[in-house]
This record gives structure tokens, sequence and C-alpha cells, in this order.
């Protein structure tokens, strides 16, 4: 009776370390500009655009694709929208492409980052107030 709770138990912590590592990228701010200068390699790896309305997480692979994500703190309206981490994943997480609307949208800076996946290739993003362009890509909060 001992050995079935103790295999229980073992399971149940395993699963929970095993979900808990599928969301658990790092997100790293920097204070000031931070952007990888090297090439964009997932652009090559990857060279399909998202569907319209397909998510970024999605696009990008899933979050257990994801290494890290570094970005630089605002370089405008510092005072407005203070940047977490959970600010960026939420940004990151809910943000779904909105390729047809890119011509209309407008383009108000807020900082810059890289994301680095697992697999060793990376790509540059510019974040906005109202989005996140990725490549060509645009990716926007819609209805939150």
């Amino acid at each position: 009776m001992k050995i079935n709770k103790i295999h229980t138990l073992l399971f149940i912590l395993v699963t929970i370390t095993c979900v808990t590592r599928l969301n658990a990228y790092e997100i790293q701010i920097e204070k000031g500009p931070a952007l990888d200068a090297g090439p964009n390699t997932f652009l090559f790896e990857n060279p399909i655009p998202p569907e319209e309305n397909e998510a970024l997480m999605s696009w990008l692979g899933g979050a257990e694709k994801i290494k890290r994500i570094l970005i630089g703190t605002p370089y405008a309206n510092k005072n407005q929208i203070a940047l977490t981490k959970e600010y960026v994943q939420n940004r990151f997480e809910k943000s779904i492409c909105i390729n047809s609307q890119k011509d209309a949208w407008h383009y108000a800076p807020f900082t810059m980052g890289t994301i680095y996946l697992c697999n060793g290739s990376k790509i540059n993003f510019n974040m906005y107030l109202s989005g996140i362009s990725v490549g060509d890509n645009l990716f926007a909060l819609i209805n939150d």
C-alpha cells in the first residue's frame, strides 16, 4: 500500500514538473534597447507566413519551443504602461495575426527584442502599443 502512494506521489510531481515546463520560457527584460544584432534565422527555417487570425505562439511553434524572450524597457510612454514579465507573456500568448490590417495599423513604438527558440533559431520583433511585428507579420490583441 505504501509503494502505491509513493508511486502516485512521484507521478503527480513529474506531471506537475512537465506541465510547468511547457510554459516556462524565460522573459528577460533589459534596461534600454535589447535587440540581438545577429541575423534572424527563424524566417529561413519557417518561411511560411502565418494565417490570418493564427496565434503568434502557434506560428512560433508553441510555448514549449521558445527558450527565451529578450526585451528592452520601453523608450516611449514610460509612465503609461508598466513592462512586466506578465505583460510581455500576455501580449505574446494572446496576440493573433492581423496581416490584412497592416496598411491601416497605427504603429506607435513601444520597445523591441529578440525571441530565442529551443532549436537555436531566433527572430527580432518590434512591440508597439497596439501590436507586435515579427518579420513582415503583424500580431495584435483583438477584443481583449
